[in-house]
């Protein structure tokens, strides 16, 4: 596939010390005795940095991460519904939900990384201009297919893609 634009993001080994600057901050600095392990759920887009750290966070903390990857959708919903963690690592509307039901404690959302969302086309199709809300209309409508996350599972990438296209490309839909 081919990007049609860069997109920032933070690397992984970013994403993964400012994490454990939270964790480490939430169970009470570095020399805090707590619990072994660490309840964690995550976003499913932490995965692939999570992936590349885990063992060193947990060799140099002492600290074993038992982490649990969901959509935001899936996470919000288990915290309503009772579920609890000793640290969630989410979409800002997720948390600000969660926050606003009490599930969270107010002071503790902290922006860790942003996740960038792009659009590609298959190898060897021809790269449409894409630099306004009408170029991305027409990239759009002339798009065989469109693929992006199911956003029914709460996935905020996929509710933010559904929003795009319904409001770039069917703005009076």
């Amino acid at each position: 596939m081919t990007s049609l634009f860069p997109v920032a993001a933070a690397s992984p080994a970013a994403c993964i010390a400012a994490s454990a600057t939270v964790l480490v901050a939430l169970l009470g600095g570095p020399n805090q005795a707590r619990s072994a392990e660490i309840q964690l759920l995550s976003a499913a887009v932490m995965q692939p940095a999570f992936k590349e750290t885990i063992d060193e966070f947990e060799r140099t903390s002492g600290h074993k991460l038992l982490i649990t990857y969901r959509t935001m959708g899936a996470i919000t919903e288990r915290m309503l519904g009772g579920e609890t963690a000793d640290l969630v690592i989410g979409s800002t509307p997720s948390i600000s939900r969660l926050v606003k039901e009490g599930k969270i404690n107010a002071e503790s959302p902290a922006t860790i990384a942003k996740v960038g969302v792009g659009i590609v086309v298959p190898s060897g199709t021809p790269k449409p201009r894409v630099a306004s809300v009408d170029d991305l209309r027409r990239a759009l409508l002339a798009a065989k297919t469109i693929v992006y996350a199911d956003q029914v599972g709460g996935g905020a990438a996929g509710i933010h893609v559904a929003q795009v296209i319904a409001n770039s490309a069917f703005p009076n839909s």
